[in-house]
């Protein structure tokens, strides 16, 4: 059985929800949310839905942190249709070699 709160059963204080919001605003996770006001995970999404705060994470990095940019593709040229890109493997049969594995037909 999971471990119970301090705060099991309590009120919310003020404090407490100006806390659960800016913590949901800077993209904190929900667990981490819990640890910090003494919660359990459902206490803060049971609280945070009553309140109508999202709690689903945003297009950017947690604890609002500044990612490292994904570099773009603009810069690179794009090969035509109908050529190969020079990371393509040649075909497994090329002329005049002969297979020497255990399937090999004997001359």
């Amino acid at each position: 059985m999971a471990k119970k709160s301090s705060k099991h059963g309590k009120s919310w204080s003020p404090a407490e929800v100006k806390e659960l919001k800016r913590l949901a605003k800077e993209n904190t996770p929900t667990r981490v949310i819990g640890l910090k006001l003494d919660r359990t995970e459902g206490a803060v999404r049971s609280k945070a839905s009553e309140l109508d705060v999202s709690l689903k994470p945003t297009n950017q990095s947690p604890y609002g942190q500044a990612s490292k940019a994904k570099p773009s593709a603009a810069g690179k040229p794009k090969p035509s249709k109908g050529t190969r890109s020079t990371g393509a493997r040649p075909s497994k049969k090329t002329a005049g070699t002969r297979s020497t594995g255990p399937r090999a037909k004997k001359s």
